[in-house]
């Protein structure tokens, strides 16, 4: 038998060999890259090749539009330090909460890291399998089992071994595998590995070879307390999160999302090709521990997730409705499916715009030669069906050729997710079903049973929750006004009721909310205004043609009724219009509400009503609704018939509807009487500006990876900047497509705009400045410290120096002083769960207005789990809390905390506490308004959208559009009206 040396020497030297044919053969002999890549802007589309043809080519172009993005590189820093620990929760009450967390305990262990190396050859081609990509799970799989199955027969134990699917493989016994290689035909290799690793049917061989990792051949197990999570390097952690679900995925589980989520194959038949499958989240946190000194947690979550059936991609028919071009590709784009005739995999990109019988190759009907490649009868296709296409490039020339193929003959390749796009995801568990399942799931994973594998590498996880104190923060009281203007509390209320449902079953949940006292008006009622009511006939249904009269007197008696007049408000209906009379049924419903505003456009800003459009919840006008408000600056509300309408409009309904329709002229109804510990940074006697700022990718449509984009990433901003420091006003800007870093320049741009806008309606700039960052994760920390807060920080440096050097000029004796800055990232995405138990031991939701900064939160850096809310179903999704910088804004939690609750019950148009924070919802709401506005902008545009040269070319000017969309150049600057 040969050495391990001689192994390894052979191994380097036939590869060596083998790249060296290869790059000799690829200079007579190029090929077709077998990857689909990102296309580049405007690439053009070659002719296929001849011997492609027999696939059902086509030369047309999906409806696929350039992305404009740029590719920067990424920036390589040190893990940012967090700031010191503020001074933990302190309460006058507290309650003990279970949560989702599992320890592991971990014992000292020497692991060998290796680094595995896949070749193929076919025809004098070598490439290395590029098995960590993550978009390639069929690839992983495949490696996996060979790999695995390979060092079962040389008399490896499994359970010493993991291995991920692509570069990184684990052992945690002293057998030694440097050095050991494998060399394979594909003859050899079972069908369902053949078909991935050799999909196009060639004939050719596998080298694989096994290395000591060179920069870290060693990791204890015990190291993991020492990793920094904030960091760019956690190779224990990373070893762990692996080595935790090898048993499963022996054992048949799917295994998603690198290691983190793990499901239950499904045992009965697809639902319209798509399984229900249960399955559970399990992450490794670096958390403090009891002793605050370091802990190894997994938080576990049950989740519910929908997957495409491994099968025809004919069964998704009535979920991707194939006879409606326009929702089929958005439905089926990014998925990944194979031919039923051969081992090819392709990704779908579009779908053809004429039906798949229509086209035609060469002068020959593309449907009748697949179906000869099929072995089929051409009667057994549907030829009003699209084709399903995908584009290839080829290597040498750089271009793109495009790949037809019917529906009947591709098949869909296991282990896809549904995404938001695919509609309503499964039903949210309540919390008792949560709890009960994550222990069942656990256990089928092995996480809460018996893991040989995480045993052999020195961790096990104990089967019992954690539990902790949480401490109650103080509810904030809620301010109306009288008739007299006088002040009148109401208090939240945070007890729990209960109700019985079906088969007698008692409900238990909490409340956080708060009624508007007998007597109350709105806090400060907007100005009387005219109110102007329109529909369309023409795109009513019989019956809702027949009752839209009824509607419409409806809705104007309670707009002028007592009800209305208790807020405070004085609301005139100045008329009705029926579009669909007015404009005839020739023209679109769109374009009616776009010429009815604009008549409205050039009135005196205080005679132009408030537009009340009323139309069916199926119609697609709410984007031209909105994007006319802004053109015409004519506030607007939309109604919908068959829901707000499906009963008189009185009640809750009247309420909701009377709250957003004073907040968008300019009034606050309600305010927040903070806790008296945050007055300086809240409320009537603070000088805190507070800046909240999300950012948003698309208009509602979901892309998927290498997928091109053509609308921007939208930055909304949202800011405490007017007279009434309870009001949060906003605005946004267009940067570039899928950035989800803040473009430098926009950042100081507004920073500097919203503390100008601070110092006009308070005559002094503000003494600190709180900002909270939303949607990001906490690998995206980091971006945040490095490249985002320096941008907001120089800003303020700036104009603070730019307003003292123009006093000074001026001989005015007024010096600024720099205000202190703290940045929080505030964020729902975390597996974080917490619950109760009742007196009779069921577990339910904890109760609102809750934190927790102990044991279960990370041990590096600051945060907390905060609790605002109570949701009337499902289980609570609370937010995490993250200090990023703190320039002695805050000193204890309890400041934090309390600023939190304060701000989730400032949402103006509501009597609930809300799950976030009212700036983050107002920043939210203006970047998803911005997107918005540019779909339907370009749409409205065409061709006249500003575009500018740039060195990667012509792209959209991105400064240009802002300015003509956003809200700072118009009448709603400085009110909310998103």
């Amino acid at each position: 038998m040969p050495s391990k040396n001689n192994k390894k020497l052979a191994a380097a030297e036939r590869a060596a060999k083998l790249r060296a044919e290869a790059e000799e053969t690829a200079a007579t002999n190029p090929v077709v890259e077998e990857a689909v890549e990102t296309p580049a802007d405007n690439a053009p589309v070659a002719p296929p090749s001849s011997e492609m043809a027999a696939l059902a080519v086509t030369t047309e172009k999906p409806s696929i539009i350039p992305s404009t993005s740029e590719q920067k590189k990424k920036k390589v820093s040190a893990p940012y330090k967090p700031p010191a620990p503020l001074t933990p929760l302190t309460s006058t009450g507290s309650k003990t909460v279970i949560t989702n967390s599992y320890r592991m305990e971990i014992k000292k262990h020497t692991n060998r890291r290796y680094d595995v190396t896949v070749s193929k050859n076919v025809d004098g081609r070598v490439t290395e399998i590029v098995g960590a990509r993550g978009a390639d799970k069929q690839q992983q799989n495949s490696l996996f089992q060979l790999i695995t199955g390979l060092l079962k027969d040389d008399r490896m134990d499994l359970k010493n071994i993991s291995y991920d699917g692509a570069l990184s493989l684990y052992n945690s016994s002293n057998q030694e595998l440097a050095g050991r290689t494998f060399f394979l035909n594909s003859g050899d290799l079972p069908q369902n590995l053949r078909s991935t690793l050799f999909p196009r049917n060639e004939n050719g061989t596998l080298d694989i070879l096994i290395e000591r990792n060179a920069q870290q051949p060693t990791l204890d197990t015990q190291d993991v307390l020492q990793e920094n999570l904030n960091g760019a390097s956690c190779p224990v952690t990373q070893m762990l999160q692996q080595v935790m679900h090898q048993e499963a995925k022996r054992n048949g589980f799917v295994v998603v999302d690198n290691g983190t989520e793990m499901f239950e194959r499904p045992r009965g038949e697809a639902n319209n090709g798509v399984h229900e499958m249960n399955g559970i989240g399990a992450g490794l946190k670096i958390a403090k521990g009891g002793d605050g000194k370091g802990a190894v947690h997994i938080v576990m979550e049950f989740k519910t997730t929908r997957f495409f059936d491994n099968g025809p991609l004919s069964a998704l028919g009535s979920r991707a409705k194939f006879n409606d071009t326009f929702h089929a590709q958005r439905y089926l784009s990014g998925l990944k499916v194979g031919t039923t005739y051969s081992n090819q995999v392709i990704t779908i990109h579009g779908l053809s715009s004429d039906s798949i019988s229509e086209l035609t190759y060469d002068g020959n009907s593309i449907l009748a030669r697949s179906a000869e490649v099929a072995h089929r009868d051409v009667r057994e296709y549907n030829g009003n069906w699209p084709a399903v296409q995908t584009r290839i490039r080829d290597r040498r020339t750089r271009q793109f050729r495009v790949f037809s193929f019917p529906i009947e003959n591709l098949r869909v390749l296991p282990d896809q997710k549904l995404m938001p796009k695919h509609g309503s995801p499964p039903t949210c568990p309540g919390p008792e079903v949560r709890f009960a399942q994550t222990t069942t799931v656990g256990q089928s994973a092995k996480l809460l049973a018996p893991n040989p594998t995480l045993a052999s590498f020195g961790g096990q996880i104990l089967p019992t929750p954690l539990t902790v104190q949480a401490v109650e923060v103080p509810a904030p009281t809620i301010l109306y006004k009288d008739s007299q203007a006088r002040v009148i509390q109401a208090m939240v209320n945070r007890q729990s009721v209960s109700f019985e449902q079906k088969n007698f079953i008692s409900i238990q949940f909490f409340q956080a909310n708060w009624r508007k006292p007998a007597g109350a008006k709105f806090f400060e009622p907007a100005s009387p205004f005219k109110v102007l009511i329109l529909y369309n006939s023409v795109y009513l249904t019989s019956q809702q043609r027949g009752s839209i009269g009824e509607k419409v007197e409806d809705v104007k008696t309670q707009l002028q009724s007592m009800a209305a007049r208790g807020t405070g408000l004085l609301i005139t209906v100045s008329g009705t219009e029926d579009l669909g009379g007015t404009f005839g049924d020739e023209v679109s419903a769109g374009e009616a509400i776009r010429m009815k505003l604009e008549t409205l456009k050039d009135l005196p800003a205080n005679e132009k009503p408030v537009v009340i459009y009323i139309d069916p919840s199926t119609s697609q006008t709410h984007g031209v609704l909105k994007l006319q408000e802004r053109l015409c600056e004519v506030v607007t509300q939309q109604l919908s018939i068959d829901k707000s309408l499906k009963r008189s409009i009185g009640g809750a309904t009247l309420t909701n509807f009377l709250l957003k329709l004073n907040q968008k002229r300019g009034g606050l109804n309600h305010k927040v009487q903070p806790d008296a510990m945050i007055a300086h940074l809240y409320g009537e006697k603070s000088n805190t500006l507070i800046i909240s700022y999300d950012v948003c990718h698309s208009s509602g449509r979901v892309y998927v990876r290498g997928e091109l984009c053509d609308e921007p990433s939208c930055v909304g901003f949202a800011y405490n900047s007017t007279k009434s420091r309870e009001m949060f006003i906003g605005d946004f800007a267009y940067q570039l497509s899928r950035h989800e870093r803040v473009d430098e320049q926009i950042l100081k741009e507004k920073t500097k705009d919203i503390l100008n806008k601070y110092g006009i309606s308070h005559s002094k700039a503000p003494s600190s400045i709180i900002i909270l960052r939303d949607g990001v994760s906490e690998g995206q920390h980091q971006m945040v410290y490095d490249d985002e807060f320096p941008s907001i920080e120089q800003a303020v440096t700036e104009f603070v120096q730019e307003k003292n050097k123009f006093f000074k000029e001026k001989k005015m004796n007024i010096v600024l002083s720099q205000p202190s800055i703290a940045l929080l990232v505030i964020t729902k995405r975390h597996a974080n769960r917490l619950y109760e138990k009742n007196e009779q031991g069921a577990i339910k939701n904890v109760s609102p207005l809750l934190a927790v900064d102990t044991v279960v939160v990370k041990k590096a850096g600051n945060e907390m789990l905060f609790v605002s809310h109570c949701p009337l179903k499902g289980t609570a999704q609370f937010i995490a809390v993250h200090i990023i910088v703190n320039q002695k804004v805050f000193s204890k939690n309890d400041e934090i905390v309390r600023l939190l609750a304060a701000l989730s019950c400032a949402r103006q148009v509501s009597t609930s506490v809300v799950s976030l924070p009212e700036s983050i919802y107002a920043a939210d709401d203006y970047a998803k308004r911005g997107a918005d506005l540019f779909r339907e902008w370009r749409l409205l545009m065409g061709a006249e959208v500003p575009t500018l040269h740039t060195e990667n070319g012509m792209q959209f000017d991105w400064r240009a559009i802002t300015e003509r969309l956003n809200y700072q150049n118009s009448i709603f600057k400085n009110i909310r009206i998103a």
